[in-house]
């Protein structure tokens, strides 16, 4: 029987912590681990930590000025007057020892503006009202619009604080034209500079005022044109405003904003002579003057004719003809005259129209003879040009009419 020495084991698949080896009886006992390398705690810290790590390798937030630093580093201890701040020591910022100045009163200055227009282009508004809760204002806060050397008001010495203020543009009727709110800190003195913007449904004035082609220098504009009437259409209105022509203007009522205004020159029959158009900027409380230049929409064509009878010339009172009936036919295949069209003496050989639309058109001529012999000529293309008024010449069209 064996004896069993202290701290072993015999079998043959036995385990122990510490390797041995012993041949006992042919059996091998030993154990399954190898020895352990030893561990570095600072190595492991630096590996493993979000913040900085001590000398012990302890894990510190490296955040306090004992241990700053950020992850992956070796905590540093903040000289004397730094901070840890994000991780890394600062100098510790200096702080003033100067204490804050209180607020202060001062004069409150308001200059203001119409949509941006001045109080002498607005002439409507008389005076400019001002409600500033908490304050109690001069002359119960109305004040004119100008003081002459400015567009405002300066109210003295205002205690500080934070305000809120309402500023209206009004008619000396009273009729509020413009208006504005907004808010204004006194700390000291403060320039206050305010655009007040139209009230609703607000209205304006403006003075249209035509000016027309130069025909005859020594004749009234509208005398040497024709134009008897001249109709001013405004962008938002079905209906024109019409005026005799030699009135020269007229003075509309318009809504706010940018307007649209057309004229036309027209004569005794309402057809167009001369048009213009441009954009108007109305402004509330205001008069706004705008010319218009207008330009041709007519012209004129001068026309001659001759008779032919089977290829011999022929004057009128050979053929016995009195008359000649001119016609224009436009593009969209309409006569400009009813019937033959316009008649003239057949003897006078040309004719000038003075006044017809501006385009292209086909000219026709006939004229009957004695016995009822009837005349005509083939169509003659013509343009008329917008204020060409050519007279005759023998460059004009010569229209021949074949019996």
């Amino acid at each position: 029987m064996n004896s069993a020495r202290p701290g072993l084991v015999f079998g043959c698949m036995t385990t122990l912590r510490v390797v041995l080896v012993v041949l006992l009886s042919g059996c091998v006992v030993s154990t399954g681990r190898s020895r352990t390398e030893p561990v570095d705690p600072l190595a492991e810290c630096l590996d493993t930590c979000s913040g900085c790590c001590d000398g012990d390798g302890l894990c510190r937030t490296g955040s306090s000025v004992s241990a700053c630093g950020t992850s992956g580093t070796v905590c540093s201890t903040c000289e004397g007057g730094e901070v840890c701040s994000f991780n890394q020591c600062r100098a510790k910022p200096e702080t003033s020892t100067t204490p804050a100045r209180p607020p202060q009163a001062g004069d409150l200055t308001f200059r203001w503006r119409f949509s941006g227009q001045a109080c002498a282009v607005v002439r409507d508004v008389s005076v400019v009202t001002l409600d500033v809760p908490g304050l109690t204002l001069p002359n119960g806060g109305v004040f004119a619009c100008s003081s002459g050397a400015a567009d405002g008001v300066t109210l003295s010495t205002v205690p500080p604080g934070f305000y809120r203020f309402t500023a209206r543009g009004l008619t000396a009727g009273g009729a509020a034209l413009y208006e504005e709110q907004g808010f204004v800190t006194v700390d000291g003195p403060v320039l206050k500079r305010i655009d007040l913007t139209p009230v609703a449904g607000g209205t304006g004035r403006v003075l249209v005022s035509w000016r027309l082609p130069v025909v005859n220098a020594s004749l009234e504009p509208c005398t040497a044109v024709g134009a008897s009437q001249v109709a001013v259409q405004v962008s938002g209105r079905s209906t024109p405003f019409v005026a005799r022509c030699e009135v020269g203007g007229l003075e509309l009522s318009l809504p706010v904003g940018a307007t649209t205004v057309s004229l036309f020159a027209l004569d005794a029959q309402g057809s167009v002579l001369a048009s213009g158009q441009g954009t108007v900027q109305v402004l509330v409380g205001a008069t706004v003057a705008s010319e218009f230049g207008l330009t041709w929409r007519v012209g004129g064509l001068a026309v001659r004719w001759a008779l032919s009878n089977m290829g011999l010339a022929q004057t009128c009172s050979q053929a016995g003809a009195s008359q000649v009936f001119l016609n224009l036919r436009g593009t969209d295949g309409v006569f400009l005259y009813p019937d033959a069209g316009v008649a003239v003496p057949c003897e006078a050989g040309a004719a000038v129209f003075s006044l017809l639309p501006v385009g292209r058109y086909e000219l026709f001529a006939q004229a009957v003879g004695g016995l009822g012999t009837l005349y005509r000529s083939s169509a003659a293309t013509v343009e008329v040009l917008p204020g060409d008024f050519p007279t005759v010449s023998v460059n004009s069209p010569l229209l021949v009419l074949e019996r």
